[in-house]
């Protein structure tokens, strides 16, 4: 059995946040998870490993885990998708929202 799994761990921003990286060696796609700072690093840290960000999870919406959607940045291509499952299209429908 050949192990395709691809897994990074980094620590990332001003907090310390540990940001993942987890995909497939075999597609060369990953979704990143909890990416609040620094989206141009975490893109250019999946780019020297050969991979594609296709996917943005956020675990939870507290501040230090979605900083850089705060922002404005985003993963291109890649609407932000939030632990109840809800995509993230705009600022306003997800960040403390209750709502499902």
């Amino acid at each position: 059995m050949s192990n395709s799994l691809y897994f990074k761990q980094v620590e990332i921003g001003p907090m310390s946040n540990f940001v993942y990286l987890v995909g497939s060696t075999e597609t060369r796609k990953v979704a990143v998870i909890d990416a609040a700072w620094d989206i141009e690093g975490i893109l250019g840290l999946a780019a020297a490993d050969g991979m594609e960000i296709t996917h943005a999870l956020v675990t939870h919406t507290h501040p230090d885990h979605v900083g850089s959607w705060l922002r404005g940045a985003h993963i291109p291509g890649s609407p932000p998708r939030i632990s109840s499952g809800r995509t993230a299209e705009t600022k306003s429908t997800w960040v403390g929202s209750k709502s499902s």
